[in-house]
């Protein structure tokens, strides 16, 4: 994950409140930081880079361009 962001426990978490909540509609961001004990706009801005990169990865793999971690 690029930037100062999130760190590997609080993904969890995210991803974790994500699944209780499912697809709640317009209250799920305030519920999701409620459960987590952050702001709803850092949720929001963590979502929206988990997802860039979530996006960028499958970009890439289907390019072939995945590096391969050492």
């Amino acid at each position: 994950m690029s930037g100062a962001g999130w760190d590997d426990k609080m993904i969890s978490k995210y991803y974790d409140a994500v699944l209780r909540h499912g697809h709640s509609g317009e209250n799920m961001i305030q519920r999701i930081a409620e459960d987590l004990g952050v702001e709803e706009s850092e949720v929001q801005r963590e979502a929206r880079k988990l997802r860039n990169d979530t996006k960028m990865k499958k970009k890439n793999k289907a390019k072939g361009n995945i590096s391969k971690s050492k």
